[in-house]
């Protein structure tokens, strides 16, 4: 037998988890993507600080903001923020409508870095509508598309 072709025997150098650089680059990458999460959700400047409300009628404004405002904080986690970057404009929008039935459209608009614009735009009243059942009459009034909002 010969013995000068065998190959020689090697000790494998034993491999530590936190040499790895892959694990190290994970790890910074998930940090780094947490962390402007973060900033995003709480970073002051992006707060939604100011809701205008523009438009004709007879809707309390401040009514308005408020309800605007409840639907602008969300949370996540626990945590409630107010970004404007993460402002549902059809979820303010159907929340005033839904509160308010004489509206008869809203347009929400984000203005960069703090503020809220709010357009509303109310039904007109065509016709009156009333049903009188002895003695005490209810009437609403009717918009030109035949929907009913107010009592009149």
């Amino acid at each position: 037998m010969q013995r000068g072709l065998r190959k020689p025997y090697r000790i494998r150098q034993k491999k530590y988890w936190y040499r790895n650089k892959a694990l190290w680059f994970g790890i910074a990458g998930l940090a780094a993507a947490v962390l402007s999460a973060y900033l995003l959700w709480f970073l002051p400047f992006l707060q939604v600080k100011q809701i205008d409300v523009a438009g004709e009628g007879s809707i309390s404004r401040k009514r308005v903001e408020a309800i605007a405002q409840e639907n602008v904080s969300r949370r996540i986690l626990g945590l409630r923020s107010a970004s404007i970057l993460f402002v549902d404009e059809s979820a303010v929008s159907s929340a005033l409508m839904n509160w308010f039935p004489g509206i008869e459209s809203v347009s929400v608009r984000k203005s960069f870095p703090s503020k809220l614009t709010v357009t509303i735009s109310l039904r007109k009243e065509v016709v009156s509508w009333c049903k009188f059942v002895k003695g005490s009459g209810a009437c609403v009034g009717v918009d030109k598309s035949g929907t009913a909002f107010k009592a009149a």
